[in-house]
């Protein structure tokens, strides 16, 4: 019985790793397709109902048809729109592995109704989550909006050669994650350290000492550097400590500001397809209005507040789900509402999912808070955004994950509750961020906010505080708490080739270089 057991549970986690395939392989068809995507949409939702409705009678047979007909219609379509036969081969061999699953779900029909019931359904909300993939994401770029962005507002690039000498390094390093990963760290590390200094108001002989510590560890990777490039970058980092030790924290802030924006293009870089690049320009625009300069990100930022974890399949049904969840956002939807019932309405632990800024999908397995009701309050009006975006591409039956249910597809119960709340979050505006920030600010400051009344209040200081982005501040600090090695639920930071910093899931990622290589292929012409 337990060997039976574990083959089935082996069998299911085949399946969704298929089905997680197939959705990126039916992205990239897409963004490849010349054409609209109608047709495919139409074939895929006919043929999807009729084993919907061979499932629920349990007609093996109606099935099988029905699948094949998929098969066929699908893989048909796509070798003739596009020019990708590896992304029909791979679409042709998932199907071939699904419809042998289709057959093991049918050997429960008479012994284990329950089972054969909610395989049944485990499969056709995966194939729900490809069918989502056929809508192709329609965004026109501003382009002038798009080369002033470019710009970021806020900073005077002062230590140009350091900036200059820092990506040579990474460009000299060639793509090498390891090592590049090794040189992020070091920056990581002694930014911190000079932080650290600046917000305990330490002396100047500490703030020197963590900039000769950051100068020593990013000279032991620029062996390879011209030795005039070199010799500038340190000549620059002995000037910083001169700015720093004699400059009030106003300057030492955006100091900061600038050594975080240097260490965020520590990265691969990246070409997006035009969908994908569309997809980010939307997610940057929103967090645009959180922080001053989204390229000073060295984590990510984009997140969720789910109401369960993915793999908790017991404490709150569909319904329980998108009600809390409403509840929990309610606070930030509305700048007057109060944050004593916040703390209230939190259990002892809660969790958060990252966002993918280029697919925008929840990651998991999602982050547990352990001590939620000493981060939420300072993090919430953050979460917002992710809501925002998250929301902004995503349709009623496709919120699942929002709402901490493994697969986007939404139980029919939870339906209507869902397009309600949706559209409470689209109504809502992103320009009362700078309120909830400061609410969140002066209710939840912790030990820097009874430094600052005890030192007599903060002034321009705070003021200085509210722009650098407290919230953000407050969740990489967090962040850093909880996943020490940077492993962000499977994210990795990029730049784009024109110095956008973004942050992308495996998937995204590998499709983005397939495409790449696709690209690369059919620009070299016939062989």
């Amino acid at each position: 019985v337990k060997a039976v057991h574990h083959e089935v549970k082996e069998l299911r986690s085949d399946m969704t790793q298929h089905l997680k395939k197939m959705e990126v392989t039916m992205r990239t068809v897409v963004e490849q397709m010349s054409g609209d995507t109608k047709k495919l949409q139409t074939v895929w939702e006919d043929k999807l109902k009729e084993v919907e409705e061979a499932l629920s009678d349990g007609n093996k047979r109606l099935a099988a048809l029905a699948m094949n007909q998929l098969h066929k219609g699908i893989t048909s379509s796509v070798s003739s729109t596009t020019n990708n036969s590896d992304a029909t081969e791979e679409m042709n061999s998932q199907f071939v592995f699904i419809k042998e699953q289709l057959t093991n779900i049918f050997q429960f029909q008479k012994d284990d109704k329950e089972k054969y019931k909610r395989e049944s359904y485990e499969l056709l909300q995966g194939l729900r989550s490809v069918q989502a993939q056929l809508v192709r994401v329609e965004v026109k770029i501003d382009t002038q909006s798009m080369a002033l962005a470019r710009i970021e507002k806020g900073l005077d690039k002062i230590f140009t050669a350091v900036r200059q000498g820092l990506i040579q390094i990474r460009d000299s390093l060639q793509g090498n994650e390891k090592e590049i990963m090794r040189l992020r760290r070091a920056w990581d590390e002694g930014i911190t350290q000079i932080e650290t200094a600046v917000d305990n108001q330490g002396s100047a002989a500490k703030l020197s000492q963590a900039i000769e510590d950051l100068k020593e560890n990013n000279d032991i990777f620029a062996d390879d550097l011209n030795a005039t490039i070199r010799d500038a970058m340190n000549k620059q980092f002995e000037d910083m400590k001169v700015k720093l030790s004699e400059s009030n924290k106003i300057d030492q802030q955006q100091v900061l500001a600038e050594l975080r924006s240097m260490q965020a293009q520590l990265a691969e870089v990246l070409v997006l397809t035009k969908d994908s690049r569309a997809r980010l320009e939307e997610g940057l625009q929103m967090l645009r209005r959180t922080v001053v300069n989204v390229n000073q990100r060295t984590c990510p930022t984009l997140f969720i507040m789910l109401p369960r974890d993915f793999n908790d399949n017991e404490s709150l049904m569909a319904d329980e789900a998108v009600e809390r969840v409403t509840k929990l956002y309610s606070f930030v939807m509305d700048s007057s509402s109060r944050q004593d019932i916040l703390v209230d309405l939190l259990n002892e632990r809660e969790y958060l999912a990252l966002v993918c800024e280029v697919c925008h999908q929840p990651q998991y397995p999602a982050i547990e808070l352990t001590k939620p009701k000493e981060i939420v309050g300072k993090i919430l009006p953050l979460a917002k955004v992710g809501l925002k975006v998250v929301c902004t591409v995503s349709n009623v039956s496709s919120l699942g994950r929002v709402f901490g249910f493994p697969t986007p597809v939404l139980p029919p119960e939870a339906v209507d509750q869902a397009k309600g709340f949706l559209e409470s979050v689209g109504k809502s505006s992103m320009d009362d961020f700078k309120e909830l920030q400061k609410r969140a600010k002066r209710d939840h400051g912790g030990e820097e906010k009874q430094a600052k009344e005890g030192a007599g209040g903060g002034g321009a200081n705070e003021e200085q505080d509210m722009s650098e982005g407290y919230c953000a501040r407050e969740f990489r600090r967090f962040l850093k708490e909880v996943d020490p090695k940077d492993e962000w639920c499977g994210l990795s930071a990029k730049v784009t080739d024109d110095g956008y910093v973004f942050f992308i899931c495996e998937e995204c990622y590998i499709n983005q270089i397939e495409w790449k290589s696709t690209w690369s292929k059919l620009s070299a012409g016939p062989s």
